[in-house]
């Protein structure tokens, strides 16, 4: 049985993997440029952990150093899939590789990754695994395969495969990471993924994606106090990340300052929760990413309008100054901010009708809100969310309306629940690089 204990120990071996200079699993590359081999593959590696921003950032001087590397252009076209000139690169590479003699290694990663390129997600998890089935050392494809079953929806096959190649390798430390990874969207979570995620986040010393892992697993273990420590470790560890991005506002800082204000709230520290989120709000960053920009709009904007529904007592100039927060977007996004903006209004009214009116309008916002097409550019679990809130908010608002008279509910609303983290700050899965296929 596998125990922390073992990576641990390891830790004094893998001093280089430590220092977050190199990549865990190189792949030997046919270009005669280190710098770009060494870039490429830490670009690898961030996609890998869902680090899209870093992961970006490292192909593109790998492009600088040898603008040939054609494993660099694919993994660009990978996490740029919403780019207008998506098809026209990816058919540019394909004809490239006519004339490209790649090494071994670097050849089957380009063309199992263009299938992925491709929205073969099952094809290519298939070949990675045939690939780390065959060659129970190639740590890079097992991982590779590991991280495509679990975005294929084959969470259990992905724990099976990556609890077989920790037997033979216990310390290798993006096995560690992904295992524990797997669980982080599941139900619950076990402690061999608490023990991967621990190992993983001290072996990849200052990994703001390895530190918010671990929060998020500790966070849904009910480890309130240890997530919040973790939490601001990895939004500490992304600032710094974000100065080597010139200032461009990180999904990962982002998602760790959310998760530290939900560590913070079900601890019970509401006051340290909403200054928290209070300054958030307020922060000002030079750019965003567009996950990152997705990520503050649906979240970081709304947080003084979804803080009123636990407030007691709320006003109109409190919920008027918290729309202004919350700004204008797409459509979609200012029928999340009417619906929050009615069903709190339906709490300083005096009317009753009045009061019924404002819930009818923001009941017909949140089924606009649940009826619109799916978004691939909107996380899911925002615009899930989001929903929760404006649920949560009407209940808020009919209870509100109803409480001094007897006998009186919905059968269709639920009493405020204790997990108030549903509809708060999120504990957002990493953006995934390509979605879910079916191929």
């Amino acid at each position: 049985m596998f125990h922390v204990e073992q990576s641990l120990m390891a830790a004094a071996s893998l001093v280089w993997v430590a220092a977050a200079a190199e990549p865990c699993n190189p792949i030997v590359l046919a270009g005669e440029s280190e710098q770009a081999a060494l870039e490429c593959n830490l670009g690898l590696q961030d996609t890998l952990m869902g680090y899209r921003e870093s992961a970006t950032r490292h192909f593109r001087q790998a492009l600088e150093a040898d603008e040939s590397c054609a494993l660099a252009q694919c993994g660009l076209i990978l996490l740029e899939r919403d780019t207008d000139d998506y098809r026209e690169r990816l058919e540019s590479l394909q004809s490239q590789l006519a004339n490209y003699t790649p090494t071994p290694a670097e050849a089957f990663f380009l063309n199992t990754l263009l299938k992925l390129a491709c929205n073969e997600v099952n094809g290519a998890a298939e070949d990675f695994r045939s690939q780390a089935e065959h060659h129970r050392n190639d740590i890079a494809a097992t991982c590779w395969a590991v991280s495509l079953l679990h975005l294929a929806g084959k969470a259990d096959e992905a724990v099976q495969l990556a609890d077989a190649a920790l037997q033979a390798h216990p310390s290798e430390v993006m096995l560690l990471y992904l295992r524990a990874a797997v669980e982080e969207t599941g139900e619950e979570v076990s402690d061999r993924a608490l023990h991967c995620a621990q190992a993983a986040a001290i072996l990849l010393h200052d990994s703001a994606q390895a530190e918010l892992l671990y929060g998020k697993l500790l966070l849904k273990r009910g480890y309130h106090t240890q997530s919040c420590a973790h939490f601001h470790v990895a939004r500490r560890l992304a600032r710094q990340d974000m100065k080597s991005m010139d200032e461009t506002g990180s999904y990962t800082y982002l998602a760790a300052g959310l998760g530290e204000a939900t560590a913070l709230l079900s601890a019970g520290r509401i006051k340290e929760a909403l200054a928290l989120r209070r300054a958030m709000n307020a922060e000002k960053l030079p750019a965003y990413s567009a996950e990152a920009a997705i990520l503050h709009q649906w979240e970081v904007c709304t947080l003084p309008l979804r803080s009123l529904i636990l407030e007691p007592n709320i006003t109109g100039s409190s919920i008027k100054a918290a729309v202004q927060a919350a700004g204008e977007h797409d459509a979609l996004y200012q029928e999340y901010v009417h619906c929050l903006d009615n069903a709190l209004q339906a709490r300083c009214t005096n009317n009753k009708f009045e009061a019924e009116a404002l819930i009818a309008t923001a009941k017909l916002h949140l089924k606009h809100l649940v009826d619109a097409p799916r978004r691939q550019d909107l996380n899911a679990v925002v615009l899930q969310r989001a929903k929760y809130a404006c649920a949560m908010a009407i209940a808020a608002a009919q209870t509100h309306l109803y409480r001094d008279t007897d006998n009186t509910w919905f059968a269709n609303i639920e009493p405020l629940p204790d997990a108030l983290g549903r509809f708060l700050p999120p504990v957002v899965p990493p953006h995934t690089i390509v979605p879910r296929g079916t191929k």
